[in-house]
């Protein structure tokens, strides 16, 4: 009897301890939302604030859940977590866990260990914060300021360079840019862990004849990286006499530009703009140029080309991203050489022709008022065509004589020699004009350069405002005979372009020199406005 009062005894109390753990189970976690807004989400990654990433939490039991980390980590778009709960205050709970992302889940061994820590509430607010380990841990996109890169010795951190380690000891580095070599270039690195942060070195070799060399560190929220360039590809680009020394015909520049573009190691073409007498927008290219490395680092740079029309020749070094080098050129043209009028019995010879649309020409009075004494017999207010042409014509031969010579130089300069009236001594002016051959016509271009030294000092002068291809004159040389034309189209275009710059021009004379040349040109502009033929030309002679 007594054993069985003692049984029942042990029965009633093991009942009642179960009754009342029963009764002390904790049931709030049940109350933890499994869908909180990302508005009462935050995060933390190595310490530091991240943005356009996010997390849920999905707890399973008082003491178990998994939290997913999403765009939180390079390369990963989401991560599971197995996180372990602990509750610390009524409808607050505390979680940590770990997860390593290593060959046991992908097919590659990623290196990395992802620790996490946080809170969350009943109410909805969720605190995570992350530390990860690890070789993978590196792997980031990097710009701003955590990013400290130098290129070639120049700190440049305004291009992003993404870091993704591959393997152990081995990472790929995503260059958005690398100035004056490439965009979206991809170079490798090996990597080796120095205490808290990774040691970063390599080679690799990319298109267009670079070598990059790269040495630097990452750690998980800064990459300092120190990039620099080598190869044939580092000659390729433009030089200018600002940076460089560049002479044309011995004559040292000071605009214009010399561009490289290196195909091999020993191969390249050459590119020359602004320099040799054309048309302003284009530019002389020597193919097939010989490159060859010295033992220094520098190139030397030779090549020639030959057309119909020229040749052309560039000879140079470059060293320290700078040329040294000289440009030689030849017009083949047969207009080359030094040119004299030609004299008939009448005196120059000379080429004029003109029609009117009412057959005959008509000088305004001031024009007229304007004549010196001795041509005032001969050029009346009003004028038959024919009686114009032969006033005209009598002036060119006259006058025309006072012109010494005309040369046109290998190199592209026009020199004039002339006498001056009522003196004996003749005047040169070298290179104010420079000309090119182009379908057949010379074209006759103002040195700027050269003009703004004839220029007063005292006045101004903005040569930015004026840019042209040149005047293009018609010529044909036949035994030995040299034929220069001033078409009516371009005659017209010449008038009419010089009543544009009557007043810049107007400003570089006293008032009465400025109106006489304003009164001229605008009966001249008239009367071909008038013209239904016009020509005018020299004749002349070796």
């Amino acid at each position: 009897m007594k054993k069985n009062l003692l049984f029942l005894f042990a029965l009633v109390c093991v009942t009642s301890f179960f009754s009342s753990c029963g009764d002390d189970e904790d049931t709030g976690w049940k109350d933890i939302p499994s869908n909180i807004p990302s508005n009462n989400v935050t995060m933390s990654l190595n310490s530091g604030t991240i943005t356009g990433a996010t997390a849920s939490l999905q707890v399973e039991s008082g003491d178990a859940g998994v939290l997913t980390l999403n765009n939180l980590l390079y390369k990963h778009a989401s991560v599971p977590v197995n996180v372990t709960l602990t509750k610390i205050s009524e409808g607050s709970y505390d979680f940590e866990g770990s997860a390593n992302i290593d060959g046991t889940t992908k097919a590659d061994d990623l290196g990395l260990t992802i620790n996490v820590k946080g809170n969350v509430t009943t109410a909805g607010k969720l605190t995570v914060n992350v530390t990860t380990s690890g070789w993978g841990s590196i792997s980031n996109v990097f710009s701003g300021d955590s990013l400290n890169v130098t290129y070639d010795g120049t700190a440049n951190n305004s291009f992003p360079v993404t870091l993704l380690t591959t393997a152990k000891g081995k990472a790929s580095l995503l260059f958005s840019k690398i100035p004056n070599v490439a965009a979206n270039a991809t170079t490798e690195v090996t990597i080796t862990e120095n205490g808290d942060s990774y040691k970063l070195e390599g080679t690799s070799t990319l298109d267009g004849g670079f070598t990059v060399n790269i040495s630097g560190t990452a750690t998980k929220t800064l990459l300092t990286l120190a990039v620099t360039t080598s190869g044939y590809g580092t000659i390729s680009k433009s030089y200018t006499p600002s940076e460089s020394t560049i002479t044309y015909d011995g004559t040292a520049l000071t605009s214009g530009s010399v561009t490289l573009k290196a195909t091999s190691e020993t191969a390249g073409t050459i590119s020359i703009t602004g320099i040799i007498p054309g048309p302003s927008d284009s530019s002389v290219e020597i193919p097939n140029c010989t490159l060859k490395e010295a033992s220094d680092g520098s190139y030397t740079v030779s090549g020639s080309s030959k057309t119909s029309a020229y040749e052309v020749s560039f000879s140079g070094t470059i060293a320290n991203k700078k040329m040294n080098g000289a440009i030689t050129y030849k017009i083949l043209s047969s207009i080359v050489g030094t040119w004299k009028p030609k004299i008939g019995t009448s005196g120059a010879e000379s080429i004029f022709n003109f029609t009117s649309k009412t057959g005959y020409v008509t000088f305004s009075d001031g024009v007229i008022s304007m004549l010196p004494a001795e041509l005032k017999p001969y050029i009346l207010k009003t004028m038959p065509d024919a009686a114009f042409k032969q006033v005209i014509q009598s002036l060119l031969a006259q006058y025309a004589q006072y012109l010494t010579s005309i040369q046109f130089t290998e190199g592209g300069d026009v020199n004039f020699t002339f006498m001056k009236l009522n003196t004996t001594t003749p005047t040169t002016i070298d290179g104010l004009l420079k000309y090119y051959i182009q379908n057949n016509q010379v074209y006759l271009v103002i040195d700027l350069a050269k003009a703004i030294t004839l220029i007063p000092q005292t006045k101004t002068w903005d040569s930015s405002t004026i840019f042209t291809d040149g005047v293009p004159l018609t010529f044909s040389i036949s035994n030995g005979t040299l034929n220069v034309i001033l078409t009516q189209e371009v005659a017209t275009g010449i008038v009419g372009l010089v009543n544009q710059m009557l007043p810049l021009i107007g400003s570089m004379m006293d008032s009465s020199q400025a109106a006489m040349l304003t009164t001229i040109f605008s009966n001249v502009n008239s009367i071909m406005g008038e013209c239904t033929s016009f020509e005018a030309g020299l004749v002349l002679a070796k």
